[in-house]
């Protein structure tokens, strides 16, 4: 194997295994961390916030339970749900993901861009306290961002990217809902929210008890599909999680990036390890400008002036394959105003002659050869440049009606 094939071998194994990877990985990283952060910022932006409580998994009431605006812009917005229960990643946590549901509050507080400080590594206590109804407080921890992995976590990922927080009050953590306090990074509070007088009371709770008790009995029940209709019957603003577009739109986005880099990484194999194809091609086509026709004619003009004064080797060659037994011995000359140029030919040195000359054009092409025998491809006027050149010229048996 010649070594130069070595490196673009290893090259292109290396940079379309990871191609695969990211055709293969990307969606899912789009459906599931990106794509939907956007869509849930734009929904609540545009005050759809069940659109964007769709895109958070299990059931619940479209009409909000709970909505205030802030006086800052954005705001607050709590929805009745069960949604489902995740591991929290905890050594003594047994969970198995969306195995179980709670009953919740769910909704959003957004908006939050630029004015909710949460960042912070050092002492960051920033922080949700839910008071009950009977006055206890319960804390909620916010962060879940560990950017340099040393197990401390000192951010909010959809806050920082896309200014609002999910929040998921479920009930056997608090019981009731009384009052919220958000407190910043420093330990102040950012926000209060009063007057709540939440009790996981409401209809949605009692019509979804059935398919609720029945899930968490288990999951894969063959009773839930039955329930699941009876429930969403009862009243058409109860609704079902969705992703809607966003599988699309995340296959999509996958889609372009991993085209794009397939496409770099073909332009940077060929100017690193490939033969310069891109440049030779904005070459020729800046030679086809009128520009470039001008340099590439004052290019020529330079070289006819100066392009010749050094030397070049120039290696002629016999290719007598079609003929058996040759055995002559082979002249081949040209001449120009300056000097001539002589090739000896003969079958000790498999009839290959070096010669070391002046660049330039040599002309009137004689060759020495026993008249059985004719060259077929001599240059008629050979045209020496580069310092190194190679010149083959094939000889044939004469046909004897020609002799």
């Amino acid at each position: 194997m010649k070594k130069s094939v070595f490196p673009k071998i290893i090259y292109y194994l290396f940079t379309f295994a990871l191609g695969l990877l990211l055709a293969f990985t990307l969606p899912y990283y789009f459906m599931f961390y990106e794509v939907p952060l956007d869509d849930m910022e734009r929904y609540l932006t545009e005050r759809q916030y069940d659109k964007a409580m769709e895109l958070v998994g299990g059931y619940f009431n479209r009409v909000p339970v709970f909505q205030r605006d802030f006086d800052y812009g954005g705001g607050i917005v709590l929805f009745e749900a069960v949604t489902p229960v995740y591991n929290s990643g905890e050594k003594d946590d047994e969970t198995k993901d969306e195995a179980k549901l709670h009953k919740v509050y769910g909704g959003f507080i957004y908006g939050l861009k630029g004015a909710y400080n949460v960042s912070g590594e050092d002492n960051n206590r920033t922080k949700l306290v839910v008071t009950d109804l009977s006055g206890l407080h319960h804390t909620i921890d916010l962060l879940d961002i560990d950017m340099d992995g040393n197990g401390v976590k000192e951010d909010i990922g959809s806050l920082s990217q896309n200014g609002f927080i999910y929040l998921d009050l479920d009930q056997d953590t608090l019981g009731t809902v009384a009052a919220l306090q958000f407190y910043d990074a420093s330990g102040a509070v950012f926000m209060q929210i009063d007057a709540l007088d939440l009790k996981y009371e409401e209809t949605f709770f009692t019509d979804i008890n059935e398919f609720f008790e029945e899930y968490n009995r288990d999951y894969a029940s063959d009773k839930l599909k039955d329930l699941d209709k009876a429930f969403r019957e009862k009243n058409e603003n109860y609704a079902i999680s969705s992703f809607g577009d966003t599988q699309k739109k995340a296959d999509k986005k996958a889609a372009v990036v991993v085209v794009v880099y397939f496409v770099v990484i073909y332009i940077i194999a060929d100017f690193l390890v490939g033969r310069h194809y891109i440049i030779r091609f904005f070459k020729w086509v800046y030679s086809k400008t009128p520009r470039g026709k001008a340099r590439a004619l004052k290019r020529a003009q330079n070289k006819e002036a100066f392009g010749h004064d050094y030397y070049s080797q120039v290696t002629l060659s016999l290719d007598v394959s079609e003929i058996e037994d040759f055995s002559e011995s082979v002249q081949v000359r040209y001449t120009n105003t300056d000097s001539e140029l002589t090739f000896e030919l003969l079958k000790e040195n498999n009839y290959t002659a070096i010669e070391r000359v002046k660049a330039g054009t040599y002309v009137n092409a004689w060759i020495d050869l026993n008249r059985d025998f004719a060259p077929v491809d001599m240059p008629e006027n050979l045209i020496v440049e580069g310092y190194k050149m190679s010149v083959t010229i094939k000889i044939i048996k004469r046909k004897e009606e020609n002799v």
